[in-house]
């Protein structure tokens, strides 16, 4: 059964047109203990569908351990946004609602290698030595 109906499936076909560039989603699932991996693998898919510049490749988290760890995936389901670049950002969870529009948009910016982020920021952060891990935690109202 599909997780998007028809206007909002047009509307990512539309959305996925302005890729800049290649993106791989790397989607992380497991059979047990997980509820909502079968919909988050479901609605990648359909994703993936919706585009050629999108590839979607869906792992086992415990089989495909190696693989987890060199993109950072620590559990599921896990799916690391990578560009051409090798750029990647880790999206934890089922992307509904709004959660959607910000998978799309991180979609976007890993394609374009730029986080957008003002010159003084990038030069702040590259003043950085050691390795940085940022969590952004959203729960649905």
């Amino acid at each position: 059964m599909p997780m998007l109906n028809d206007r909002d499936r047009e509307a990512v076909r539309q959305h996925l047109e302005g890729l800049p560039g290649k993106v791989r989603l790397v989607h992380f699932t497991q059979s047990l203990a997980c509820d909502s991996c079968p919909q988050a693998k479901a609605l990648l898919e359909e994703v993936a569908q919706l585009s050629d510049q999108v590839e979607l490749q869906v792992l086992n988290l415990q089989v495909d351990r190696a693989e987890a760890e060199r993109l950072g995936v620590e559990r599921v389901p896990g799916t690391a946004i990578v560009g051409e670049r090798e750029a990647r950002i880790v999206y934890y969870g089922l992307p509904l609602g709004y959660e959607f529009a910000a998978l799309l948009e991180t979609m976007h910016m890993v394609a374009r290698a730029d986080s957008g982020l003002e010159k003084a920021s990038r030069e702040r952060l590259a003043t950085l030595h050691d390795p940085l891990h940022l969590q952004v935690f959203v729960t649905p109202g």
